[in-house]
């Protein structure tokens, strides 16, 4: 497959009842995918908080070697062809 991977809401019961918010981004893209969708509770400007955590952890596992950049840079490749 050669396509863009996008997951379903990543803050659903299922996941959120057994891993973090962070823990589970940094999982979905470890495993592959180009596009976490919901990847935090963001409902008031309080809770935007969440969604600045999920992108440290990302962050941190990058630059940790946990994900390649190469597979960020691919998934950037990816996700700019679809939207052209």
């Amino acid at each position: 497959f050669k396509g863009v991977v996008v997951t379903d809401a990543l803050n659903m019961k299922a996941i959120s009842d057994n891993f973090g918010q962070e823990e589970a981004v940094v999982m979905a893209i470890k495993a592959g995918v180009d596009i976490a969708l919901m990847p935090a509770q963001v409902t008031s400007l309080e809770t935007e908080k969440n969604l600045a955590r999920v992108f440290k952890a990302l962050l941190t596992a990058v630059k940790k070697g946990d994900i390649p950049m190469e597979q960020i840079d691919q998934s950037v490749e990816r996700i700019l062809q679809l939207k052209i």
